[in-house]
């Protein structure tokens, strides 16, 4: 997933909204943020999924290729 927009929410944290590019993301699952030149910046876990629809997020279970969360 390439991550285009940080946000910060007093509720949930840290928010990162993009587009996921390949596999799969599940609530509960561990994360690595990378730079571009791949070395690894910090490691964090997935809390809440949120997908668009229309113009409000949804909470989902898991998020495949394509879309935007």
């Amino acid at each position: 997933m390439i991550g285009t927009i940080l946000e910060a929410n007093p509720f949930l944290g840290r928010i990162i909204t993009g587009r996921i590019e390949s596999g799969t993301l599940k609530s509960n699952q561990a994360v690595k943020v990378l730079h571009h030149d791949g070395t690894q910046v910090e490691t964090g876990r997935i809390s809440k999924i949120l997908a668009f629809r229309g113009l409000e997020r949804q909470p989902i279970d898991e998020a495949q290729a394509g879309d935007i969360v």
